[in-house]
């Protein structure tokens, strides 16, 4: 059997240290370190994701088509679609992502009612994002964690379950569109925060985040601190649709 090479680090979340963007920051380094290769963000956020006749609604193509034609012309399995989902023992890779069947195979009505679903998170996030002042931290974790645990809950399936969202490749996709939008309000974390962020440790050799699977009387923690003053490699980029229409005012 193959085994899974990424272990989703959600089970190790730290609730008490919380810290929900730079949790998710590192989290997303860790992954582009271990592919060797920037997540490109899934924009949820547009402002035409509300309209369910634009292509900015709904789940992007990418992770929806069957197939897709690799550098030599050939036809291959779409892997963003066709990703290995364990069930229960992480050897055995036997089944796909799952996501809510309106938003792949539902009829154009069904799919404009999920549409209608996400106005109302988009409007919650820009709520956060638009503030005089960011809150202060556990209120900012509670005010962005909600949001954007709906979101998570609308794709449905894997992405709706803690344990089981980062096996599905719209995960990374997504996280990198958390931080594009809401780095801004990464400072509320203070830059010289000295709290670790379990489970998540720098290689001394390369510099890089990795996930501390075993830990040992060694193990050095990031801290916050460290992730705040850290920059994701997906995050360049404009997005190809506008955002959403009250970002930033």
């Amino acid at each position: 059997m193959t085994k899974v090479l990424f272990v989703p680090a959600f089970n190790k979340y730290d609730p008490v240290t919380g810290a929900f963007l730079p949790w998710h920051r590192a989290h997303l380094l860790a992954f582009e370190t271990l592919i060797g290769s920037p997540i490109p963000f899934w924009n949820f956020f547009a402002a035409d994701s509300t309209d369910s006749s634009s292509d900015a609604s709904g789940l992007p193509t990418a992770f929806l088509d069957e197939t897709y034609t690799g550098q030599n012309g050939e036809i291959l399995r779409n892997p963003l679609r066709f990703a290995p989902v364990p069930r229960s023992d992480l050897d055995s890779l036997d089944r796909t992502p799952i996501r809510d069947p309106l938003l792949t195979i539902g009829t154009a009505d069904a799919r404009a009612l999920k549409t209608d679903e996400a106005a109302a998170y988009l409007a919650r996030i820009d709520g956060v994002l638009t503030l005089p002042e960011p809150p202060a931290r556990p209120a900012l974790d509670w005010l962005l964690g909600l949001p954007y645990g709906a979101v998570r809950t609308w794709v449905g399936g894997d992405m709706g379950l803690t344990l089981r969202a980062a096996y599905d490749p719209l995960y990374w996709s997504f996280i990198a569109n958390v931080d594009r939008i809401s780095g801004q309000l990464m400072e509320a974390y203070t830059p010289n925060s000295t709290e670790v962020l379990k489970p998540f440790a720098r290689d001394e050799s390369t510099g890089n985040i990795m996930i501390v699977e075993n830990e040992g009387p060694d193990t050095k923690y990031v801290t916050i601190g460290d992730i705040v003053q850290m920059q994701i490699i997906g995050s360049v980029g404009r997005p190809a649709f506008p955002d959403y229409v009250g970002m930033g005012q």
